[in-house]
């Protein structure tokens, strides 16, 4: 429970690894989390979504998420 994006010390621990986490590690632990409730039960927001999101666009444009949003989303606005 609690918001997994704030767990980053817990996390570099437990991979023991220096902070800043990349997003593959982060992702990557959250993969072996047991989940809160079976899917389709309940409905959370949750940042790590986002966080999968942004590796899914990164890896399909082959650009930094960032940069995809703003040039086909926020600048053609």
């Amino acid at each position: 429970t609690g918001e997994p994006t704030a767990w980053e010390p817990q996390i570099c621990r437990a991979l023991r690894v220096k902070p800043p986490l990349s997003a593959e590690q982060f992702l990557s632990h959250m993969l072996s989390v047991p989940l809160n409730f079976r899917p389709g039960t309940e409905v959370r927001y949750s940042n790590v979504g986002y966080i999968a999101l942004g590796e899914v666009v990164a890896k399909v444009s082959g650009r930094p998420y960032a940069e995809f949003v703003a040039e086909t989303v926020l600048k053609p606005m």
